[in-house]
């Protein structure tokens, strides 16, 4: 799936244009619905309602032993296993 190239959900890019970093200051202004000055009050009031505050969700620590039982999760990973025991039996 692509990306949409605003990457704002909804925002339609001008005909022509098909990336972010392509658009000049003034569509992406209209794009985001701002200005140069700014959000008023009542717009940024009203995305913070509908998408939440703009910060990074704290992902849960990953236990060491997870990680482990996770490598052998792959097909390559247990052809390798194999091919390991094989050698040793072969004492190569």
């Amino acid at each position: 799936m692509e990306a949409h190239p605003t990457g704002v959900a909804g925002a339609k890019a001008p005909a022509g244009s098909r990336a972010w970093h392509a658009l000049d200051e003034d569509a992406v202004l209209g794009l985001l619905a701002s200005s140069r000055a700014g959000l008023t009050q009542e717009v940024a009031g009203g995305r913070l309602a509908e998408h939440g505050p703009n910060e990074l969700r704290q992902a849960e620590p990953v236990r060491p032993v997870t990680l482990l039982i996770g490598q052998f999760k792959s097909l390559i990973v247990w052809i390798l296993v194999a091919a390991a025991f094989v050698s040793g039996i072969m004492s190569e």
